[in-house]
């Protein structure tokens, strides 16, 4: 059984659409775009790869030698992990790529060959706070699970009640909504209640019992989607976006996609780099204002806001994983 992105592929019928009952890349609802694209994948070709070779292309010695130069010649984080995002694009798209190479998710801990939007951005987190292979291995077991260790049970399944929290906590990221939105933040919660948990539809593909998910109420600062395009120039180059939708009871999750920001040619325009199934099957650079007013069509499961988060350059950090090359 393949876990997905947040905890399990599992389905649930709202108003007659199938969505996941976790989490769901929004392109199923929403649609996506890319610069200069006005037809869907299966009638316009493909984006050209350009630049710097892929790391689905490349062996793990090619990527190892990558990274060494890539820390050598970017001192910056933020400057590694747009770098690393870039060295993702083009890599094809497939729902829950990696798991914990055993038991309920045996898919591999460390997968470049195919990614979704969850795992693209770890990977780059990992990457750009690692010097080598290696190291970026080691760091992505800690981003995604709660004490290092890939346990099912231990991974952060839930984004608003355990991902976002624990790699604020760790240093991986820091959040600034509000520094970006101001007054005009509002609070996003998600209650966790045994009857909720026990109602949630298809529960076989969840195999965690009440007494391993969380309890009580999370929630996170979200920026609504009125306050876009105005607010846009001010997400920086490099921020990471989660799109928060509406709160239905049998979804333990409200955040259903995300991203990586960078910054576009024009003066403050952005670009949303994401992995999605719909254009392409693969990691792609879309015009950030043009997918935000997409966002705004999507009445099957209407979204609330954007939360924002910014990679933090950490301080403590494993020797293995910053060891100078």
């Amino acid at each position: 059984m393949k876990a997905c992105w947040m905890t399990a592929a599992m389905l649930a019928w709202i108003g007659g659409l199938a969505v996941p009952a976790l989490a769901l890349d929004d392109d199923d609802l929403a649609g996506a775009t890319t610069a200069g694209a006005a037809a869907p994948a299966r009638f316009a070709p493909p984006p050209r790869i350009t630049g710097p070779l892929p790391y689905f292309m490349r062996d793990d010695a090619a990527i190892e030698q990558d990274i060494i130069a890539i820390t050598r010649a970017k001192p910056r984080l933020i400057d590694r992990f747009t770098e690393y995002s870039g060295r993702l694009r083009h890599t094809p798209y497939r729902f829950s790529p990696m798991g914990e190479a055993a038991g309920v998710d045996p898919d591999p801990l460390w997968n470049v060959q195919e990614t979704d939007c969850l795992a693209f951005v770890e990977t780059v987190l990992a990457l750009a706070n690692a010097s080598s292979l290696a190291g970026a291995r080691q760091l992505l077991n800690d981003i995604r699970y709660s004490n290092g260790k890939p346990e099912f049970a231990s991974r952060n399944h839930f984004m608003e009640a355990q991902w976002i929290p624990a790699n604020i906590k760790k240093g991986y990221v820091r959040d600034i909504t509000r520094q970006i939105g101001g007054d005009r933040v509002i609070w996003a919660s998600k209650s966790y209640t045994r009857e909720a948990w026990e109602k949630r539809r298809n529960p076989h593909l969840i195999p965690l019992e009440w007494e391993q998910v969380p309890h009580g109420v999370a929630g996170i600062p979200v920026i609504p989607l009125d306050a876009f395009p105005e607010l846009l120039p001010r997400i920086p180059h490099g921020a990471i976006v989660s799109i928060v939708r509406a709160d239905y009871y049998s979804i333990p999750n409200r955040i259903s996609h995300l991203g990586i920001v960078v910054a576009g040619r024009e003066k403050n325009s952005r670009i949303f780099r994401h992995a999605t199934k719909v254009w392409w099957n693969r990691v792609i650079d879309a015009p950030m204002e043009a997918y935000i007013e997409r966002l705004k069509k999507t009445p099957q499961w209407p979204v609330t806001g954007l939360h924002i988060m910014l990679p933090v350059e950490r301080e403590a950090v494993s020797p293995a994983a910053r060891k100078t090359p």
